[in-house]
């Protein structure tokens, strides 16, 4: 039996999810060799309408067939098997794959993390099976334990991984538990269209921007390492700034993204205080933001991180080109593969320039209130970590470089280092 939507089971919806996720970047044949632990990927891969599904009983032989399949339509074809020694013989087809460049996602069903190592049947260790055969591998969670938006990002990540650049064969290892038929009929979850604002991550090439026009409610969060080397940074940063001079959003970044007291054009917005704003949650759910364009690494504010993970914007566009995945909070709906500066000196080329922007203005305005807190606090206390990091960074010369330790300094630098002063 099959449904038309999510149908309330935990570990079928998130298969659903996930068979969403390949059909929307473009996956269109399954190839199955029935076992019992492989019930809920095969039934509703199987389910998914924009999914044709191939019943090759011999592990091997669906192998080679997923093998030479993809190699006719240059289009990932996904295979799935039961645990044990079925998983094993994908292992020629694999190595095969890898050599060639031919993309293939091989989902194995395992037994639950419990039970391994324990000698139950059918079971052996298949994490990492494939070795450095594959381009990406993942032992995922036990399926019904994370969720159908989480399984839809990681089959969008085996799709980017499998069909890339450097494209061959993919591993998800799959606990299941039992019991493994379906509670009710199998969901089945629309693809959503490319480009979309459903909660799936679409992939984009270096041309295909989101359209900014008439949005308001915008930021720029600029992580660490978003280009090579320091120089590479700052044109980053330069043409953050230049994004939000002509749209009105703030520019969020942390002293070791190079945002903090970098240069940019009038009007744009450098946030000092992200730290301190954003963990006050009646100010983060006001400053909630409709889009949010993220360039470099995650950031190391962890209020940044909760502000995104609790108000989940509608759209996350993660500017990625070496196609990290660099999203634990799994609020990306987009991942643009393109140089971060290029993508974004063309979206500040095709933006509107803000008139009197409200919200521009509001986060100024907070910002400015909570430099003047923190400042009149530090000024009566004692010269402890929180206030020596501004002193420091107010005594060194021009354009020097410092190298901070992880853990508190860098959480410090962060929270009370103003936008003023030495770059």
């Amino acid at each position: 039996m099959s449904g038309t939507g999510p149908g309330g089971d935990p570990v079928y919806d998130v298969v659903a999810a996930f068979a969403a996720g390949l059909a929307e970047h473009g996956v269109t044949d399954v190839v199955i060799s029935p076992g019992s632990r492989s019930t809920p990927l095969a039934v509703t891969l199987h389910a998914q309408p924009a999914l044709r599904s191939w019943i090759q009983l011999d592990e091997r032989a669906a192998g080679f067939f997923a093998l030479g399949q993809a190699r006719r339509t240059g289009r990932p074809s996904v295979l799935v098997c039961t645990s044990g020694t079925a998983a094993a013989n994908y292992l020629p087809a694999v190595v095969e794959a890898h050599h060639a460049g031919v993309p293939m996602i091989v989902c194995t069903a395992d037994r639950p993390p419990e039970l391994r190592g324990w000698g139950a049947g059918q079971t052996i260790d298949q994490v990492g099976l494939y070795g450095s055969a594959v381009r990406w591998s993942a032992d995922l969670p036990v399926a019904g334990e994370w969720t159908p938006h989480q399984a839809r990002l990681a089959a969008h990540r085996a799709v980017v991984a499998a069909s890339g650049a450097d494209g061959g064969p993919v591993h998800l290892n799959w606990p299941l538990r039992e019991p493994l038929e379906p509670v009710g009929d199998v969901p089945v979850v629309a693809p959503e269209p490319p480009g979309s604002d459903g909660r799936g991550a679409a992939r984009a090439d270096g041309a295909d921007l989101p359209d900014l026009t008439g949005v308001v409610r915008g930021a720029i969060v600029v992580g660490p390492d978003a280009a090579p080397g320091l120089p590479g940074q700052q044109v980053v940063v330069e043409r953050a700034l230049e994004l939000s001079a002509r749209t009105g959003w703030p520019v969020i970044g942390e002293p070791v993204s190079g945002v903090r007291r970098a240069e940019g054009p009038p009007g744009a917005l450098r946030i000092a205080n992200a730290a301190h704003l954003l963990g006050h949650e009646p100010i983060a759910a006001e400053l909630a933001p409709d889009v949010v364009i993220r360039v470099g690494n995650s950031p190391t504010t962890k209020p940044v991180r909760l502000w995104l993970e609790r108000h989940r914007p509608s759209t996350v566009v993660l500017v990625d080109p070496a196609e990290r995945w660099n999203d634990a909070s799994f609020t990306v709906t987009r991942h643009l593969a393109d140089d971060p500066a290029e993508a974004l000196h063309r979206l500040a080329a095709t933006a509107e320039t803000p008139r009197d922007s409200v919200w521009r203005d509001r986060w100024a305005e907070l910002d400015l209130a909570a430099a003047r807190a923190v400042g009149e606090e530090l000024s009566h206390g004692p010269l402890l970590s929180a206030l020596a990091v501004g002193v420091v960074a107010d005594a060194l010369p021009q354009n020097s470089i410092v190298m901070t330790s992880n853990s508190m300094p860098v959480r410090d630098l962060d929270a009370f280092v103003p936008n003023e002063g030495p770059k």
